[in-house]
């Protein structure tokens, strides 16, 4: 009877589909604001190609980098002091740029960094093409910072919402569609990127439908819905910005903690509480103001982290607070 009920459990997980880790998210920076070190930037790194790199924003570059250097996350590099070796891996193994819109808190590390890829080629740098044509206009204008288009140093790929089919990114051999986020009349955007029916969906900066009287959120959650049903999107990437006291005139097109599970509840009913709770939350963006809720010396950083855990008491979800330097397996 043992050797029989062995069987049937050997059997069963043969049959049973094992997810593995494919993907690892680096976090370069995580926060949204105050300190200029720490902004969005992630690196999303495929098992695949261990050292390559697709940049998820860039708010913030080396001091990221050095931070997992330091951590000894990156025995590929050669030896040497830590700014060549920062520079080396901003050089040689982030080998394409996605950056969700056009602020600067999203892309100011790439900026700033771009002259380093001199005698790199063009790098690809991906956004949709309302994204582009402001870095284009506004930044690589030749007046604000040199026009690095022009000068070969970055080659633009546009990707428009409006397109449901897959793009290759670079030569990251992943692929990635974009779609329209509501930012509070600005232009923001997300990322689906996969490979091998394993996908992330990162997302910029958003605020909620409801307040934004939109329907492009709800609208992306539709068109992942098939990918939570058939157990394929391994993350999802969202942002939270402020505690849930700030009153919606002053979201300025963010995310509270109410308002993510308001988000999150929409794709609960799309799919299902136990297709979410296999899915990692990474909560994105936070905004690490010092007198949170207008008391003195209260952090918000970690007012928002109390009331995500609040929320998920009868969710249970595994949300995430991604920290500079980690690096998280999905």
């Amino acid at each position: 009877m043992k050797k029989i009920l062995s069987t049937i459990i050997l059997a069963f997980l043969i049959m049973s589909p094992v997810v593995q880790a494919q993907f690892n998210i680096h976090v370069v920076g995580a926060e949204g604001g105050f300190n200029s070190d720490n902004l969005s930037s992630y690196l999303l790194q495929h098992q695949d190609h261990p050292a390559q790199f697709l940049a998820l924003d860039a708010g913030s570059l080396a001091p990221g980098i050095q931070k997992l250097i330091q951590n000894n996350h990156y025995s590929f590099l050669e030896a040497g002091n830590i700014e060549f070796q920062v520079n080396e891996f901003i050089r040689n193994h982030i080998i394409s740029y996605f950056i969700s819109h056009s602020h600067l808190d999203h892309l100011s590390g790439m900026i700033i960094h771009s002259p380093e890829l001199l005698f790199v080629g063009k790098t690809p740098l991906i956004g949709t093409p309302k994204t582009i044509k402001e870095i284009q206009d506004h930044i690589f204008n030749s007046v604000i910072w040199a026009d690095f288009f022009q000068l070969g140093f970055f080659s633009p790929v546009a990707i428009s919402p409006a397109n449901n089919f897959f793009t290759p990114l670079g030569e990251t051999g992943l692929i990635g569609r974009t779609f329209t986020l509501p930012h509070s009349g600005h232009h923001s955007s997300a990322l689906l990127v996969g490979k091998d029916e394993r996908f992330v969906i990162y997302l910029g900066d958003m605020g909620a439908d409801s307040i934004e009287e939109s329907h492009l959120v709800e609208n992306l959650w539709s068109e992942i819905t098939p990918y939570i049903q058939k157990n394929q999107l391994a993350a999802i990437m969202i942002e939270v910005s402020f505690a849930n006291c700030r009153k919606e005139q002053n979201l300025f097109g963010h995310l509270t903690p109410n308002l993510l599970f308001e988000e999150l509840n929409v794709i609960k009913n799309k799919t299902s509480l136990s297709a979410l709770q296999k899915i990692k939350i990474f909560i994105t963006h936070i905004k690490p103001e010092p007198n949170a809720c207008g008391i003195e010396h209260h952090s918000a950083k970690a007012l928002i982290i109390k009331e995500i855990k609040e929320l998920n008491k009868n969710w249970q979800l595994d949300i995430v607070i991604p920290e500079q330097g980690q690096v998280y397996s999905i």
